[in-house]
């Protein structure tokens, strides 16, 4: 089994076959394999650029599976993906690693993956991250408070991912009220118009969650 078909498994449960997602390291130099997408980050620093160039590799390469063709995998205003029709995804990078997830519509209405690197969320930033509810329940994790912070910021990147496109902007951090269940690995998102049922993957080096909004 590899190594990204074991995460899928435990970031899509039930969804893990209506999916197709990759998790490799970011590429030492930029891969580009449409010319429109290098213009795309021209400009951008170094960093950006291999992010970037792994993210649409990997992605091309699930498009394939599903025989979407070949066109520039470029971005909204949003900075989020402009999938082709009929096919939704998502694309992260950290802990100098990318996750991309691509699913057909007719499957799921849309899905959010994130991955962070494992080091605790710093303390002065959890106000601008977490409700005070949240915060207040930091306080049981002791130690580990930071940790699952860091957890907690992740979970509500991938619910933005899921479901900025419907609301149509940008999304607060305090608009998602997180329920976190760390032992059980999940995490429930409650925004105004949704509420979402996610998964956590914590290992030594990263944090991953993932949020798919079913058809149902």
């Amino acid at each position: 089994m590899t190594v990204a078909t074991g995460l899928a498994e435990r970031l899509f449960g039930a969804s893990a076959a209506q999916v197709r997602f990759a998790f490799e390291p970011v590429d030492d130099e930029p891969l580009f394999v449409h010319p429109d997408e290098r213009l795309a980050v021209a400009r951008a620093v170094p960093k950006r650029q291999r992010e970037y160039a792994t993210g649409r590799r990997l992605a091309h390469a699930l498009l394939a599976e599903y025989e979407s063709p070949f066109a520039p995998l470029l971005s909204g205003d949003d900075r989020a993906p402009l999938w082709p029709a009929g096919l939704t995804g998502s694309i992260s990078h950290g802990a100098g690693h990318c996750a991309v997830v691509v699913a057909r519509t007719t499957d799921v209405r849309a899905i959010g993956v994130d991955v962070e690197d494992a080091a605790p969320l710093e303390e002065h930033l959890w106000t601008s991250v977490l409700s005070e509810p949240e915060r207040d329940r930091l306080v049981a994790h002791g130690r580990d408070a930071g940790a699952v912070a860091k957890v907690c910021f992740s979970a509500k990147e991938a619910v933005y991912k899921a479901i900025a496109r419907e609301v149509g902007r940008v999304l607060e951090f305090h608009e998602v009220e997180l329920e976190l269940d760390i032992a059980c690995r999940s995490f429930v998102a409650r925004h105004d118009r949704f509420e979402l049922d996610g998964t956590v993957v914590r290992e030594r080096d990263f944090v991953a969650t993932a949020v798919v909004r079913t058809r149902a």
